[in-house]
């Protein structure tokens, strides 16, 4: 836009001497300008954002202290991406603009050529209103410009959809790992194995209602060269408060003669249903022994083993034996359940579920307020960089046409759908790809989690679309207004003068 405004100062110093090259370079300079003081704010941003993150991480895993460190090496390869990139952006508007002859660039720019329109060009063109043949010309005259403006309004839409992705898969782990899933209230564990017999006396308790027995273990499993340290859970096959269930919903019963291993723990240890597994357990009399896989458990977190507990106690040899115990609960009685779950002598630790899932939720509502925050910051500033530049440069090429249609008995409402239609066909064009990008970056993150603790199910909601959707026209709205309120103070009279 630049360049286009300064064409006759361009030809004057050429015609005085002066060489490609300086003219170039010193556009280039008011690129790097821009650049230096976009890298120094980038630097204290990129800075203050580390220390978020790191605050995040910090409060999730309990980390003590975490020390922020930002090295030269990561800010030198930042301003080179950004100045690398900002150069490239402008080097084919100042070749276009140096290399033009100095007789040639006094005069003014000749009139674009346009070609009809695809409507026309399939014999369509009678049903299209003549504005809208305007702006299909102008998008495709400049088919590069317009890709490039399409993509970026479809990566603030992406950001804002795997933003929102990430609430849409945590919502959902919660409501697949605790009502699903761990369906228990209390999570009682004993120092070391018990008789199930013990249970009796869990259900004296006050406020219990029922009560299921767990017994685990401490093992090595392998497999070949492969191995892991798991721990075998033993439950019964009956139990309702703790379930075998995927993420599709399918529920599975632990067998007697086998394990069931999770989907993620069989594919580190290389095997699948029907083979065989060797089982080393590091606790007690330390028994080996062989199991068959029979079941593979496509679940959300961590390395699981699932045995029956008559199996488990066949293969210890200690007969029927627990060390923990899920409780069903009433929630009226907490208070006096946990007293008296704390003053049973057998019982080492009491998990209460509510109090695990209240710390997850707050823990979670401040993080990711955090992140979403920034995702549509950044997602604001693109789509508003881009739709108000692009109105900006189409309002500088286009003003002597948009002066004229006024002359001629244009409104102001018509011009301004000429202008900003442009803008709405792109903008709209560039939602799609958005979803798709989203939708790509969604795929991405969920393959570049850390598989063995934690995974994250592929799942977007329609309403992230919808708030992706919503921010991206919000902010491309107020970018067309912005415009709208330049082209209704056009002066008429100076643009339409010709320049000596």
């Amino acid at each position: 836009r630049v360049l286009a405004l300064q064409r006759e100062q361009i030809a004057a110093l050429k015609a005085f001497g002066y060489s490609n090259w300086s003219i170039g370079w010193h556009f280039l300079k008011l690129v790097q300008l821009i650049v230096v003081v976009g890298s120094i704010l980038g630097i204290i941003g990129g800075a203050y954002l580390a220390d978020v993150f790191t605050r995040i991480i910090a409060s999730v895993y309990q980390y003590p202290d975490l020390i922020i460190e930002i090295k030269p090496s990561i800010v030198a390869m930042a301003v080179a991406v950004a100045s690398g990139a900002s150069t490239l952006g402008a080097l084919g508007a100042i070749f276009h603009a140096v290399r033009v002859p100095p007789a040639e660039a006094m005069r003014p720019e000749p009139p674009a050529s346009f070609q009809p329109t695809i409507f026309e060009r399939l014999g369509m063109g009678a049903w299209v209103p003549n504005t809208a043949r305007m702006i299909i010309r102008q998008v495709e005259r400049n088919p590069l410009r317009s890709a490039l403006s399409v993509l970026a309004i479809a990566l603030s839409v992406g950001i804002v959809v795997v933003g929102q992705f990430i609430q849409d898969a945590i919502d959902f782990t919660l409501e697949h790992q605790f009502q699903r899933v761990q369906r228990y209230d209390v999570r009682v564990s004993a120092a070391e194995p018990i008789s199930p017999d013990a249970l009796r006396e869990l259900d004296h308790v006050p406020g219990v209602f029922h009560s299921e027995p767990i017994w685990s273990v401490s093992t090595r499993m392998r497999a070949g060269p492969h191995e892991r340290r798991v721990a075998l859970l033993g439950v019964s096959p009956e139990a309702e408060l703790m379930r075998l269930c995927s993420k599709s919903g399918a529920v599975y019963r632990p067998a007697p003669g086998g394990v069931t291993l999770s989907a993620m723990l069989a594919d580190l240890l290389g095997v699948e249903v029907g083979d065989t597994v060797e089982v080393e357990v590091l606790e007690g009399k330390r028994p080996k022994f062989e199991l068959p896989v029979v079941t593979l458990l496509d679940d959300l977190q961590g390395l699981n083993a699932y045995i029956s507990l008559d199996g488990l106690s066949h293969i210890m040899r200690e007969g029927p034996r627990i060390n923990g115990a899920h409780l069903s609960t009433d929630a009226s009685l907490a208070k006096e359940t946990y007293t008296a779950l704390k003053e049973t002598p057998a019982i080492a630790t009491v998990s209460v579920q509510r109090s695990v899932i209240q710390s997850f939720q707050d823990t979670l509502a401040k993080n990711m307020g955090t992140m979403k925050t920034i995702n549509l910051f950044f997602s604001c500033v693109i789509a508003v960089g881009v739709v108000y530049n692009s109105a900006r440069i189409a309002l500088s090429e286009r003003s002597r046409e948009l002066a004229t249609l006024r002359v001629v008995g244009f409104t102001r409402g018509e011009i301004s759908a000429i202008l900003l239609g442009e803008l709405a066909l792109i903008t709209l064009t560039a939602l799609p790809f958005g979803w798709l990008l989203g939708y790509g970056f969604a795929t991405v993150l969920v393959e570049l989690t850390d598989q063995e603790v934690f995974r994250f199910p592929l799942v977007i909601e329609r309403s992230t679309y919808g708030i992706a959707t919503s921010v991206v026209l919000t902010a491309a709205t107020i970018s067309g207004l912005l415009v709208r309120r330049s082209l209704d103070h056009l002066d008429l009279i100076g643009v339409l003068k010709s320049r000596d």
